[in-house]
């Protein structure tokens, strides 16, 4: 009893072909940016939602976060987000 080769090649190549995406998707998931947690925030852009002196609210993709600057920054200027520390997102005024 012997498993004739027009069976066995199409079933490697199929195999082989699965196995070759979904070693490619993962490795694209593994290399992608964060876009969620702290890390997903840095970088992003928002609104000051109190005065920024040192410390203040924004909100950043709907959300009010707690604040601190380095310089001081008006309600409703724009702001982006370079950091974040104990929970306080650490923002800098944007054009």
């Amino acid at each position: 009893m012997r498993v004739s080769l027009s069976v066995i090649i199409p079933a490697v190549v199929v195999s082989a072909a699965f196995f070759i995406f979904a070693i490619t998707r993962a490795i694209h998931a593994r290399l992608k940016k964060p876009t969620t947690g702290m890390e997903g925030l840095i970088g992003e852009v928002g609104i000051a939602s109190t005065p920024i002196v040192p410390e203040g609210k924004v909100s950043v993709h709907g959300e009010f976060w707690n604040a601190i600057s380095d310089k001081n920054i008006e309600k409703g200027d724009r702001i982006q987000v370079i950091g974040v520390k104990n929970l306080r997102l650490q923002v800098k005024k944007t054009e």
